[in-house]
């Protein structure tokens, strides 16, 4: 990623991929820093606000999570930033909220396609065990092409010592018998 950036400083997507590795790599300092590079080169860029909007929950930054995860969804109106809300929401114990945005974002998956894999954001961050594997298993069972982040998602530890999600990541070959 590095050099990608040096070949094209300019290109926000370049920071947001950037964001995305360093967020799955826990470095979420990081993330942030690549998240806010591409909302500088393109203020009008969704995706930073989305990777801001990970990063900065991870760091802590609630508020500041809730404020980009808004910015994200106000500027694509796509269930990225939505989905955000309702995580970030839910960490924040605001779980009523959560379970509005919960309901919209299920609401929207029964007139267009939304991955299951994103509904259960909102199941992680509302602490929703039974949520967060319905979603994944339908996830998996649609073939759901974000599975492949579950093994790294930090929004994912709380349940990594389940063993419905080991038994998981081992049906997704994610794990070596």
């Amino acid at each position: 990623m590095a050099r990608a950036r040096e070949l094209d400083p300019s290109s926000p997507l370049l920071r947001v991929l950037s964001a995305q590795a360093a967020y799955q790599a826990r470095d979420f300092g990081a993330a942030e820093r690549h998240a806010r590079q591409a909302i500088v080169i393109d203020r009008n860029f969704w995706a930073g606000y989305v990777g801001l909007a990970q990063a900065m929950a991870a760091r802590g930054d609630l508020e500041g999570a809730l404020a980009a995860a808004d910015e994200a969804h106000r500027l694509s109106g796509n269930v990225k930033g939505l989905v955000r809300r309702g995580y970030v929401l839910g960490r924040m114990g605001r779980h009523a909220e959560a379970r509005d945005v919960l309901r919209e974002v299920e609401r929207l998956a029964r007139v267009s396609y939304v991955p299951p894999s994103e509904i259960s954001l909102v199941h992680a961050g509302l602490g929703d065990a039974a949520g967060v594997f319905e979603t994944l298993e339908r996830a998996y069972a649609v073939r759901d092409v974000n599975l492949v982040f579950l093994p790294v998602d930090p929004k994912m530890d709380p349940f990594r010592d389940d063993p419905r999600f080991r038994a998981l990541l081992e049906r997704c070959g994610f794990v070596r018998k």
